[in-house]
């Protein structure tokens, strides 16, 4: 998983969306092969419209400018003062405004006037733009808190890793610190607009996000986010013992008296609002709840597939790795046991990274910058409501510094190994692909712009490839990496099932139990999990459909002159994007490489 704090900066765009844009006369020409030729009065336009973007998502709220540029100045950015950002109705209709105005220029550009690489980001721009407008009527389905990737989840990791460029940085975020009943109050009172709409969460959904919030301020002298920060402050230079005793006594003092009293503000609204609630089931509960699936399948994933191809597409994936585990067994049925305890080639964090970066070398293109990484824990107050591991995202202008958490709690009750989570936050995961694409120099609005289906599908592209580069015995690798793979399925499938077809909590366990899993248990946890996040597995698992569909388009279009190193350098040079524009450029990518010669192909 990648927390970025983009979905801070246009959480109105991402929640909601204004107008339907039918496709005039400049963007028919978009399906054209980029043209060399190239008007430098169209590419100032691009430039300016791009950039005016840019600056606005990255000022709407400081967390977002914090974690996007170390030097604003250098951008031409003016900082905000200090806030997390305005939540209203009111706030998320001029934002609405402003991306329909930037559409519309976008559109006065006539693309084949822009250079190739400008084309690039176009395609990139205008469809994420056009499809995010797509959601008009979703405004109050959209939902802001959750169990785990919810803003009150977050947002104690987002402050807690606030980069302190200067002590001016360290005095910003204790004015964010104040802010936080504010932008919480913002929150409560679109959540009680949701439930006189009566499209309020699920109890149960309610009842988690609570006991969540309930454990996170249970020890307020002992809160994570005092001894963090006082931690940070020791190690901060340039402070005298006078200045780093009163920047901790203010965060002790506003942690205790703004950040905790908001979290019990937001339990007392959720116990209340909690009789309000209409469903107990998914999306499909909600009147409008398939057409919303169906947008966040598009906006979320960034994919065209429609629901039932998405179905489709997951249900052979699953024969396909029932398939393979059996195929492995019957070849050495010894890895069976070996299967309960794989032996890996390193343990420590660091020491995985390592051996990681080197096993890749032969099928993915290196950096070319000198990476850094922090290996961290989550603390335990807040283990069980965090994903297994996540990657944090370093500035455009500042990326040699990563940091990755890992959650030793979740990844003990879960069983999941370090190795392979690893390959998916670090090498050749998150931040291999983050470093990688930063290295590109892109245009700055192509970092800010986020496909989770991209992101999160490449992760698990690489972290099924993990189990090869472990060097373990092939059909030990093959066995682990179908099973893994076999169980992010199941998760999608009853990701479809509960928030599109309407399924209860028998009918996730019949499926299961088609598979040959029989758990009353695991089936309510899933049920339970896709009904307070819908489609947050599909970003992982159609992702990955979408990264494997191609592959072997490439692979079938070379033949013997394909190149899993080649590819992946096309992938990362490419950046994210929706699926539909990687198509499109992977097809340009084919026709150059099988007319180049067979010792430059790669």
């Amino acid at each position: 998983m990648r927390i970025m704090s983009k979905k801070f900066a246009i959480i109105a765009i991402l929640l909601s969306a204004l107008l339907v844009f039918n496709a005039c006369q400049l963007g028919q020409n978009r399906g054209t092969e980029p043209s060399p030729a190239a008007s430098q009065e169209a590419n100032e336009r691009f430039d300016e419209i791009a950039d005016a973007i840019f600056k606005y998502d990255v000022t709407v709220d400081s967390l977002s400018l914090n974690y996007t540029l170390a030097h604003p100045e250098n951008y031409g950015v003016t900082p905000p003062a200090p806030t997390l950002g305005i939540f209203t109705e009111e706030a998320i209709e001029e934002s609405f405004e402003y991306y329909e105005d930037q559409l519309e220029a976008l559109e006065e550009i006539y693309f084949q006037d822009l250079s190739h690489d400008r084309q690039l980001t176009y395609d990139v721009l205008h469809d994420s733009l056009e499809a995010d407008l797509e959601g008009e009527d979703f405004i109050y389905y959209s939902e802001v808190l959750g169990p785990t990737v919810g803003i009150q989840a977050q947002l104690p990791i987002l402050l807690a890793e606030y980069h302190f460029y200067s002590k001016d940085s360290i005095k910003e975020y204790l004015e964010l610190l104040n802010d936080v009943p504010r932008y919480f109050d913002q929150i409560i009172a679109f959540e009680r607009e949701k439930a006189d709409k009566g499209l309020f969460m699920a109890e149960k959904t309610a009842d988690s996000i609570i006991a969540q919030c309930e454990k996170f301020i249970a020890s307020s002298e002992e809160n994570y986010m005092i001894s963090n920060f006082n931690n940070r402050v020791d190690a901060f230079e340039g402070l005298d013992e006078t200045e780093r005793a009163d920047f901790k006594t203010l965060n002790h003092d506003r942690v205790l008296t703004s950040v905790v009293p908001a979290y019990e503000a937001l339990i007392a609204a959720l116990k209340e609002l909690k009789p309000f609630s209409t469903v107990r089931g998914g999306l499909a509960d909600y009147p409008k709840g398939k057409a919303y699936y169906e947008y966040l399948l598009k906006t979320s994933v960034g994919s065209s597939m429609s629901v039932k191809e998405a179905d489709a597409q997951l249900t052979a994936l699953l024969d396909e790795c029932s398939d393979r585990i059996s195929d492995a067994l019957q070849r050495n049925p010894l890895i069976a046991t070996l299967y309960q305890n794989p032996k890996y080639p390193a343990e420590a964090p660091a020491e995985i990274l390592d051996y990681l970066k080197d096993a890749m070398a032969a099928d993915y293109p290196a950096l070319s910058t000198e990476v850094n990484f922090t290996v961290k824990s989550v603390d335990p107050s807040m283990e069980e409501d965090l994903s297994p591991a996540f990657y944090l995202t370093p500035p455009i202008d500042s990326f040699s510094e990563n940091v990755i958490y890992v959650n030793n709690g979740m990844l003990g009750e879960t069983g999941m190994s370090l190795f392979p989570t690893l390959a998916h936050e670090g090498f050749p995961g998150h931040l291999y692909q983050t470093v990688y694409y930063k290295e590109q120099s892109p245009e700055p609005i192509r970092d800010i712009l986020y496909f989770g289906g991209y992101t999160e599908g490449w992760a698990v592209y690489v972290e099924n490839d993990s189990y090869r580069l472990s060097g373990m015995d092939a059909d030990l690798a093959e066995l682990l990496a179908a099973d893994a793979l076999f169980a992010l399925c199941l998760y999608a499938k009853a990701d479809i099932g509960v928030n599109y077809d309407g399924w209860s909590q028998a009918d996730v366990g019949a499926m299961l139990a088609d598979y040959g899993l029989s758990s009353e248990g695991i089936a309510g946890e899933i049920y339970d999990s896709m009904v307070a996040e819908p489609c947050n597995y599909m970003k992982y698992t159609l992702g990955y459909i979408e990264f494997t569909l191609l592959r072997e388009q490439a692979e079938r279009a070379l033949e013997t002159d394909f190149s899993p190193k080649a590819f992946h350098e096309f992938i990362l040079k490419s950046g994210p994007a929706p699926f539909d524009v990687l198509d499109k450029y992977l097809t340009y990518w084919l026709r150059s490489t099988a007319s180049r010669p067979n010792d430059q192909a790669a």
